[in-house]
């Protein structure tokens, strides 16, 4: 989000575990997952997002996935979730 543009949306955690999980990443990751939901707030949907089902979407950010919620009538963003992708193989 550029200093020029406006928060049209309020974006919400939706739980101390989103905040567990956002305190878990490490300093560059946390900033571009940080910079990524402020950019939400006027954009819920950026490129290179993905529906998943109805209002509920989920945007990638290297090796983290943040799901989300978009709740149209109140212009408000639900953060559920904050997932590093894992990369375990079996």
């Amino acid at each position: 989000m550029s200093a020029g543009e406006k928060a049209k949306w309020q974006v919400r955690l939706r739980s101390r575990l989103v905040r567990w999980e956002l305190d878990r990443l490490g300093g560059e990751e946390y900033r571009k997952v940080m910079q990524t939901l402020k950019s939400l707030a006027v954009n819920p949907q950026p490129s290179g997002c993905e529906k998943i089902l109805d209002q509920i979407y989920h945007v990638r950010i290297g090796d983290v996935i943040i799901t989300y919620c978009i709740d149209e009538l109140r212009k408000q963003i639900d953060v559920g979730a904050v997932r590093r992708l894992s990369t375990k193989t079996f």
